[in-house]
């Protein structure tokens, strides 16, 4: 008996339908351009609905837009006061919607002015800046942020993916749900929180508040400083006489930071469950303690506070600035206990101005608990 093959009427018209939603993604490969004149200083808008966006600047005095798969977008500019708005919707194609995962998404390129302030939306994709001699605005909802040298200042959103700047003249206020952020020097003032990753910046003309739920925090240079996390350390360097109280505060590391010469401050120290101890140079205030320590550097000055928080299974500190939620069972002795904690000079091989003071966590056994940060929503 010879095998039969069967074609079933249904099994043909989805692979008709498969072939169209095909054709239907590819035919959006085209490329489309288009050009506008500006004036130096004038602003660009861009917003677009889909696709990732990639701007390099120039010389000259015109604005130049390339955009791949241009097919799946309906686009519209308008003109006003100095500022081109440039718009781009979804197209509706009928069944080749379902299929535009399988072709590449649009891709935005654009060539502006570098003396130009850019105002940036993606819903979807990556952004990337190079350098740029005035503001810079940009929002995603799912990829990176990138930025070369830009003069203004910044202010960089993104709920899906890690930030990164070279540098910036101006502020800078940067958030992100879901990634790193890496700054170099700043100009100016700095405002940085993610809820899952890291924070690191080289060096801020400014004061700087950085808080992250689940990671570290590196501060290269700066002056008063407001740092959080529930998951990591902190390591940090006052460069300049602050004006204004810094507070470092930390539910699971290390916290380390670096006067300068001359810097003048009032310690305030504290490891709850744990003890502080002090070999640096400074006046005690008050009787010393097994947990705290208070005293001043160099006559005194603004409050330097430094804490290390852990609650069993609880992070402490929230980046929305929630008060602590204070979860588990203290020990019968009411004290949860995380290993002997001390405060300690430390200074640069090879360098001897600057004081270090150390709040260092050491764990007293493997069965420490550890801290699990969730991913909160501010409101």
């Amino acid at each position: 008996m010879q095998p039969s093959v069967s074609i079933r009427p249904r099994g043909v018209t989805l692979t008709a339908a498969l072939a169209a939603g095909l054709l239907a993604a590819a035919a959006g490969a085209d490329t489309e351009t288009w050009s506008f004149d500006v004036s130096p200083g004038d602003r660009l808008v861009l917003d677009t609905e889909w696709g990732e966006i990639d701007v390099t600047t120039g010389d000259g005095t015109t604005v130049e837009l390339a955009v791949e798969h241009a097919d799946q977008l309906e686009f519209d500019h308008t003109r006003e006061d100095g500022a081109l708005t440039i718009r781009a919707t979804r197209r509706d194609t009928g069944i080749g919607d379902w299929f535009r995962g399988w072709g590449s998404r649009p891709s935005f390129t654009l060539t502006v002015p570098r003396e130009h302030d850019l105002s940036l939306r993606a819903a979807g994709g990556d952004i990337a800046v190079g350098d740029l001699d005035g503001e810079l605005r940009a929002r995603t909802s799912g990829g990176s942020l990138v930025a070369g040298y830009v003069t203004g200042s910044l202010q960089l959103e993104t709920s899906g993916g890690s930030i990164n700047v070279e540098r910036a003249g101006g502020t800078v206020g940067v958030t992100t749900s879901g990634g790193a952020i890496r700054l170099g020097a700043v100009g100016g003032a700095v405002e940085a929180r993610t809820f899952g990753g890291s924070i690191h910046v080289a060096e801020a003309a400014g004061p700087v508040s950085a808080r992250t739920s689940g990671g570290s925090i590196v501060l290269g240079s700066a002056g008063a400083i407001d740092a959080r996390t529930s998951g990591g350390s902190i390591r940090a360097r006052i460069h300049a006489q602050p004006h204004d109280e810094s507070s470092l505060r930390t539910s699971g590391g290390d916290i380390t930071v670096a006067l300068a010469e001359g810097v003048a401050v009032d310690i305030e120290a504290q490891a709850f469950g744990g003890r502080v101890l002090s070999d640096i140079p400074l006046a005690v205030q008050g009787e010393p303690e097994k947990s705290s320590l208070r005293g001043s550097v160099a006559g005194g000055g603004p409050v330097l506070s430094l804490r290390r928080l852990h609650l069993r299974g609880a992070a402490v500190d929230d980046p929305c600035g929630r008060p602590p939620r204070r979860r588990g069972k203290p020990s019968p002795t009411g004290q949860f206990r995380i290993g002997e904690t001390a405060v300690r000079p430390q200074v640069a091989p090879g360098r001897r101005k600057g004081v270090a003071y150390r709040l260092r966590a050491r764990a007293g056994n493997a069965r420490r608990a550890s801290s699990t940060a969730s991913t909160p929503k501010c409101t």
